[in-house]
């Protein structure tokens, strides 16, 4: 919703907006809760259990499928062992107990660091 809020609206003289029209152009393959709620051009709901759907994107093969705010997706998506590469971004600042990456009940994963 954030996204679908901002890039579509960015102003042609922006310095944004080569960023803005790729986003725009790219297709998006929404998990949502309000399928009818998508307008930003080339948004497609998934539909149905989200890793299955997630592992049918993966069979078409194309471009590489990105994850962009919810933790909770990641989570799903780790659990069902569909995360080939996983880039955090971590900024200090400290809100409550904040939400975790990884969940108590998380299976040890062979990641590889590459850099830091």
């Amino acid at each position: 919703d954030i996204f679908a809020g901002y890039w579509p609206h960015v102003p042609a003289g922006s310095g944004s907006r080569p960023l803005a029209d790729r986003l725009n152009s790219a297709p998006k393959h929404v998990a949502t809760h309000r399928p009818d709620g998508l307008s930003w051009q080339g948004s497609r709901a998934l539909s149905g259990d989200l890793a299955e759907a997630v592992r049918a994107l993966k069979r078409q093969g194309g471009a590489d499928l990105l994850t962009f705010g919810s933790g909770d997706m990641v989570r799903q998506l780790l659990a069902a062992d569909l995360v080939d590469d996983l880039s955090l971004l971590v900024y200090p600042v400290m809100l409550g107990p904040g939400k975790r990456v990884f969940g108590d009940d998380a299976q040890a994963r062979a990641f590889t660091l590459e850099r830091v």
